[in-house]
């Protein structure tokens, strides 16, 4: 049986083959699950898993939002947690992937909004631009040319 990793690696080597005039940008997002905004989280839920959207709602309600640390010799402050999932948390990975799912989405509609003008109308972004994502570890794979328009120099 195959994993998530290897079918990453096999569709990296199948563009590579197959583009080999592209470029290709790999990250890996440093405390990934830690970045997430929890109310981006719970509308990218609303949108590709709405039925998680109440469990995980619960999950991050005000009992669950904060840390307690100490204000004094008896009395402890709350500092809000409004980024990340806890450790250990059993849906941290199913959001973070859902969550990134929706931050591509975001990325290809506003990229669309900034080529216009800029490539022929009617071009798919998705067409000029690839993007492979596992977990938190995502490579964009382009022509040179429209690597310099999301990152001009």
């Amino acid at each position: 049986m195959s994993s998530g990793a290897d079918k990453m690696i096999y569709n990296l080597r199948g563009l590579a083959v197959c583009k080999p005039d592209h470029v290709f940008v790999a990250t890996d997002i440093k405390n990934a699950f830690g970045t997430v905004q929890r109310a981006w989280a719970l509308r990218a839920l609303l949108k590709h898993l709405p039925f998680l959207s109440p469990i995980m709602s619960l999950l991050w309600g005000k009992n669950h939002n904060c840390l307690l640390i100490p204000d004094g010799l008896q009395s402890f402050g709350e500092l809000l947690v409004t980024e990340g999932v806890f450790q250990g948390e059993c849906l941290s990975t199913a959001v973070f992937c859902i969550f990134l799912r929706f931050v591509v989405d975001v990325f290809y509609t506003e990229l669309a909004k900034e080529l216009k003008g800029k490539v022929p109308d009617g071009t798919n972004v998705k067409e000029l631009i690839t993007i492979l994502a596992y977990v938190d570890d995502v490579v964009l794979c382009c022509k040179p040319e429209h690597l310099s328009i999301i990152w001009p120099l």
